[in-house]
């Protein structure tokens, strides 16, 4: 190839463009994303008297799983057959689990009622079914992902 009067600059510099706007571009697609819940439906409501909640965590599988509520805590175990009971979590919160033999799992809200979320991890066969987030926005909506 003959390139001339700065041919190859051009050809460099165009090319580093051409990249800039390739990795520009998702994140164009992501900040025009819709919020959380216009994506999908409620999966229930609790009420914050205080502007935290309190949520039970009950692991019905046979393995451990690692949780964690972002910002409040550092990553947790919950044995196979065990519970625990989060307390004076702010809300929004956040709470992501996933078992440690790499198993998918399923949120079921066993219930919800003032302050206080019950929510079972159950083992699940098929990844459409799969979740591994739990978020309660301001409003007590509460959304599983």
């Amino acid at each position: 190839m003959h390139l001339r009067n700065g041919g190859l600059v051009k050809l460099v510099c165009g090319s580093i463009l051409m990249s800039l706007s390739a990795i520009s571009f998702p994140l164009a697609v992501l900040a025009q994303r819709p919020p959380l819940e216009k994506q999908q439906e409620t999966a229930a409501a609790v009420t914050s008297t205080d502007g935290t909640v309190m949520v039970k965590l009950s692991n019905n599988t046979n393995t451990q799983i690692s949780y964690r509520a972002i910002g409040h805590t550092e990553n947790r175990v919950l044995l196979g057959g065990e519970e625990i009971v989060l307390r004076d979590l702010p809300v929004p919160i956040t709470i992501v689990a996933v078992r440690e033999d790499d198993g998918l799992l399923n949120f079921i809200v066993t219930g919800s009622e003032s302050d206080f979320l019950e929510v079972s991890l159950n083992e699940v066969p098929s990844p459409d079914k799969s979740e591994n987030t739990i978020r309660i926005q301001n409003d007590g909506q509460i959304f599983l992902y």
